[in-house]
């Protein structure tokens, strides 16, 4: 069913073969409840398991960024995922999950600037504290020596 939604309604694979051989190579959901709830984090009472953000490009890097502040694995991009996957890929992979929502920018009017990250709690709680002591936090920044004298050097501001 998956593999013909994908195929001849949001044309994504050229063939209902292509499309079962992607789907069976990505993470398989798994049963953790009965229901999900959306929910504004302000208003959530229990710990969630994922935090579900609506950002755009410098925010995303921003989040990554500080996720990754203590070390993490690489993100990887799969342009075929849907917003679904990126649920069942940040919670089986247990790692942060990106997406551009092509369909969903279309069918839910998101603006096209509007990027997805999926995101373990644990993950958020890591981003939230590293927020000072990171660059893509509070942190101040020094600017590399070299690239002073380089801008010096070209009269630039930028390089």
């Amino acid at each position: 069913m998956v593999a013909a939604v994908w195929t001849k309604a949001h044309k994504v694979y050229d063939s209902m073969e292509t499309a079962v051989r992607s789907i069976m190579k990505q993470p398989q959901p798994i049963k953790r409840g009965d229901f999900m709830t959306l929910s504004p984090l302000k208003k959530v009472k229990t710990k969630p398991e994922l935090v579900f953000l609506f950002v755009n490009a410098e925010q995303a890097d921003r989040i990554l960024g500080l996720v990754s502040f203590k070390g993490a694995k690489p993100l990887t991009y799969y342009p075929i995922s849907n917003v679904c996957s990126s649920i069942t890929n940040a919670l089986v992979n247990e790692r942060p999950e990106i997406n551009f929502s092509k369909h969903g920018r279309e069918w839910a009017n998101w603006s096209p600037n509007e990027i997805i990250i999926a995101l373990p709690f644990k993950d958020f709680e890591a981003a939230v504290e590293n927020i000072p002591n990171s660059g893509f936090g509070t942190a101040k920044t020094i600017e590399p020596l070299s690239l002073k004298e380089l801008k010096q050097k070209t009269g630039r501001e930028e390089i």
